[in-house]
């Protein structure tokens, strides 16, 4: 159906693991993992491994809002051993990342593949990640087909935030391939 996602989590919910699911065919994205417009919740802890999601009409994994804030943070979480594979929009979409969230030995495949006709303009990429702060990383990750750029990358630092001049984003040991825009935008 469309805009139902295969799996919803919010509510404020935090410290939880989703593990060994295949969700596909959904009509927006296979997990949205936000609590939209409660700047005082916080998914703290969480993790997400061994998932196959593929053929989304939108993005493989929504995670954290891109709505106007106020939006809470993503801290600790950790995403590994997954497989998202012909995705509508993103792959995979990160926001309102707060300090120490590891992204690791992923396969993004084929993201975007409606870029002709998505949801709304620019959702062509296969990877978009939003910081706020603290340090976090993305490593040993295949990304991999891309109707715009490979890599969207914004900071979204918020009045309340206290990012601190140490703060590192560190980005290694990842595959980049075939984009039919940039590498990346940052």
């Amino acid at each position: 159906e469309d805009g139902v996602s295969g799996l919803a989590i919010g509510g404020g919910a935090t410290g939880f693991e989703v593990e060994h699911l295949e969700i596909t065919g959904v009509g927006f994205a296979g997990i949205t993992m936000k609590t939209d417009d409660n700047g005082d919740a916080t998914m703290v802890g969480c993790k997400l491994h061994d998932l196959y999601i593929h053929d989304t009409a939108s993005e493989g994994v929504y995670i954290g809002s891109t709505q106007s804030q106020p939006q809470h943070r993503i801290e600790g979480m950790e995403l590994y051993n997954n497989r998202f594979v012909r995705t509508g929009t993103e792959a995979i979409q990160l926001g309102q990342l707060g300090p120490g969230n590891r992204i690791h030995h992923n396969v993004f495949l084929m993201g975007a593949v409606q870029w002709k006709s998505p949801f709304q303009q620019w959702q062509d990429n296969n990877f978009q990640y939003g910081v706020r702060e603290g340090d976090n990383e993305v490593d040993h990750n295949v990304f991999v087909g891309a109707a715009g750029s490979l890599l969207s990358w914004f900071g979204q630092v918020q009045s309340n935030d206290n990012p601190a001049s140490g703060d590192t984003v560190h980005v290694h040991d990842n595959y980049w391939s075939h984009g039919r825009g940039l590498a990346a935008y940052l």
